[in-house]
């Protein structure tokens, strides 16, 4: 099981997993951060998953622990952050922020790992004829869909258009709005 999505998980538990884990990696981040108690995880966390997201929290960490100050914006001052870095290409985790301790960037290179990498490369190939139709020309479509605006050499190109409203659109009204009958 090299992938989180390999980890069968029954679909009425993955909110409370997902809870889990997050709560372990909050632990996790202050034990290193502020040395706190040792964090456990819970017994019910596949081990794979612990190992993901102590992957995750110790890149997190190691950006938390190098902050860059790069200027102030708040005044305005011009300085750009090429000058800030003084032209250092930036390979380890970092956080950049102003001179009054405002993050402006979480960089935080490997923090996903190549086999959920993968798996995410995986899920998005198979949106591949929905993502080719997204970029057929159209006076229609706004320019999100322009083609002008994608890599020529990229793998996938396009947009996907989603409207969390879809699903109730149509649909009649929601029966929980209904006041009961003679309380009003």
């Amino acid at each position: 099981m090299n992938s989180l999505n390999q980890i069968e998980v029954p679909q009425k538990k993955q909110t409370a997993l997902t809870e889990v884990v997050a709560e372990y990696m909050q632990k996790r981040f202050l034990e290193e951060t502020r040395e706190g108690p040792r964090a456990l995880p819970d017994i019910s966390v596949p081990f794979s998953m612990v190992c993901e997201a102590d992957h995750i929290v110790s890149v997190v960490v190691a950006a938390y622990k190098n902050i860059v100050t790069i200027w102030n914006i708040s005044r305005g001052n011009s300085r750009s952050i090429d000058t800030s870095l003084a032209f250092q290409e930036i390979k380890l985790p970092v956080v950049l922020a102003d001179e009054e301790g405002r993050v402006l960037v979480w960089y935080l290179p490997d923090v996903v790992s190549r086999a959920n990498q993968n798996a995410v490369w995986e899920s998005i190939t198979r949106l591949r004829a929905d993502l080719d139709d997204s970029m057929k020309p159209s006076r229609s479509r706004s320019w999100r869909n322009d083609h002008k605006y994608f890599r020529p050499n990229a793998d996938i190109k396009g947009a996907v258009d989603l409207s969390p409203a879809w699903f109730q659109q149509g649909r009649g009204e929601f029966s929980a709005a209904k006041p009961p009958p003679g309380s009003i």
